[in-house]
């Protein structure tokens, strides 16, 4: 099982990137929302996890990625939201 772990900054709110994260993840993939808070948001499927973490760090939001499975799809939410 591949797993990923990944780091960026972004001018997005920390609101945002966590709907945009619920968007792709949920909406467009399918994955089942799991856990959710106001920085933080957990799916689960396709044997596999995703995890994100939004905080504010200075100027800027700094967005931790997480997951098992969803390498691809991790790394392409990551470009979205810089």
């Amino acid at each position: 099982m591949s797993q990923i772990s990944l780091e960026t900054t972004t001018k997005h709110s920390v609101h945002n990137v966590i709907e945009k994260a619920k968007q792709k993840f949920s909406r467009d993939l399918e994955l089942e929302l799991v856990e959710e808070s106001e920085c933080c948001v957990r799916f689960e499927g396709g044997g596999g996890f995703v995890f994100i973490r939004a905080e504010t760090d200075g100027n800027h939001i700094r967005v931790t990625l997480e997951g098992q499975e969803w390498a691809q799809s991790l790394m392409q939410f990551m470009k979205e939201i810089a």
